[in-house]
């Protein structure tokens, strides 16, 4: 990648250890509120503490950040690379792409055009995914600007499929209605939810956690399948490091894929705030849509 573009992403981005470092990504950190104290996510809250705080019951709420802090970030960048491209978790389930437009508003006009946003209409390791992707497109020398085009095919092929404990998490932030989380606690039931065009869509219920476990990597075979074994796949968990192993299990195994190449994340704060602990997702990718 020319070392003249600098990538910034929202912290929703749930990257594996140290790849983020490696590909020299910039955060713009969420604000995580527990009990009204506000926090930003991976810089004064870690995942650890967000979840001892939701298993204390405690009240926590996010928000984007502000225009002003993304303008910071922005500004920052600006100064030392030539392009910025900005990648934000789904407009359809955050503020975060369109505080990040107005931030640009604050830019003078002369460097706003250095500036390229892009609506993932993705989270957590879904959204990683895109923004590893990115970057090998840069690195093939793919200009910034033309960067949505070129990304665009990837982001139609690019799949999130998730479970939670119960649905306690998601309808405090209003992200699933009342009935469906109290349908959802009823009789061992567990939710199998995707992210369809940026938003959340129940698509089945199954009793169990393995089995559960199970359906959503039969999914993910059938989707292996269609895209003739080219794909990328990422696993990911809210303290649920157990069920996540088998989840990495069995999706190696219906997908013939290598272990090195399916990675296993702790989700981050901002995301585990809704999800909730006990969250098992993976995402996928068509490697050559």
């Amino acid at each position: 990648m020319p070392e003249s573009v600098a990538i910034l992403s929202d912290s929703t981005a749930d990257f594996a250890p140290g790849v983020a470092e490696r590909l020299g990504i910039h955060f713009a950190p969420i604000h995580v509120y527990v009990n009204e104290v506000d926090h930003l996510d991976g810089v004064t809250i870690q995942n650890e503490q967000l979840i001892k705080h939701l298993w204390d019951n405690k009240e926590v709420k996010t928000a984007p950040p502000y225009p002003g802090e993304y303008a910071t970030h922005l500004d920052k960048l600006l100064a030392s690379h030539g392009h910025v491209v900005s990648f934000h978790v789904s407009s359809k389930l955050s503020g975060c792409f369109s505080s990040a437009n107005s931030a640009v508003k604050f830019i003078r006009g002369d460097m706003s055009g250095r500036i390229t946003l892009i609506d993932t209409r993705n989270l957590s390791i879904g959204q990683s995914l895109l923004v590893e992707q990115a970057v090998e497109l840069l690195r093939a020398g793919v200009p910034a600007v033309k960067l949505p085009e070129a990304l665009e095919p990837y982001m139609i092929k690019s799949h999130l499929c998730f479970t939670v404990e119960k649905l306690t998490w998601l309808r405090r932030g209003g992200r699933i209605s009342a009935l469906a989380a109290f349908m959802g606690g009823m009789l061992n039931i567990k939710p199998v939810i995707v992210l369809s065009d940026g938003a959340m869509t129940p698509v089945e219920k199954v009793r169990g956690k393995q089995a559960t476990l199970d359906k959503m990597a039969g999914m993910a075979a059938s989707l292996n399948q269609a895209y003739r074994g080219q794909v990328r796949v990422s696993v990911a968990h809210v303290d649920a490091a157990e069920d996540a192993a088998y989840l990495r299990r069995q999706l190696i195994d219906k997908l013939g894929l290598s272990e090195p190449s399916v990675p296993l994340v702790s989700i981050g704060a901002t995301i585990a705030a809704h999800a909730g602990p006990g969250c098992c997702a993976w995402a996928l990718m068509a490697a050559k849509p």
